[in-house]
C-alpha cells in the first residue's frame, strides 16, 4: 500500500516541476514531449524555436501517438513550421503549425 499511495503522492508533486524532454532539435525548431503522468495512452509533444539560448517561442501544442522521429522533417516559414513524420502505426503526417495553435486530437 506504501508504494501506491507514495507513486501517487509523487506524481502530484512532481507534476509542475517536471521539465519537458527534448526529442527532436533541427537547427533552432525543437519537438518537446511533455509529461503527462504515467498512465497516458497518447504523447504529448511542443514545437518550440529557441532564441537567445535560454527562451523559447512556442509554436504549437499536439497529441500524437508515437512518432517516428528518424523520418520526421521540419521546415520554417515566418511564423509557420511544417512538420512531416511517420507514426509506429505505418502512417504518414503533414502538419502546418501557426504560432500559438493548440491542437487537441485525443
Amino acid at each position: 500500500m506504501d508504494g501506491l499511495l507514495g507513486g501517487i503522492l509523487l506524481a502530484i508533486f512532481l507534476f509542475p516541476i517536471y521539465p519537458d524532454t527534448l526529442v527532436h532539435q533541427r537547427n533552432d525548431i525543437r519537438v518537446l514531449e511533455t509529461w503527462n503522468g504515467m498512465m497516458s495512452h497518447q504523447a504529448k509533444y511542443k514545437v518550440t524555436e529557441q532564441k537567445l539560448f535560454i527562451f523559447d517561442k512556442t509554436y504549437a501544442e499536439f497529441s500524437e501517438i508515437p512518432i517516428d522521429f528518424e523520418s520526421m522533417g521540419i521546415q520554417r516559414f515566418n511564423d509557420e513550421v511544417n512538420l512531416s513524420y511517420s507514426t509506429y502505426a505505418y502512417s504518414t503526417v503533414n502538419r502546418t503549425l501557426k504560432r500559438g495553435q493548440r491542437l487537441n486530437e485525443d
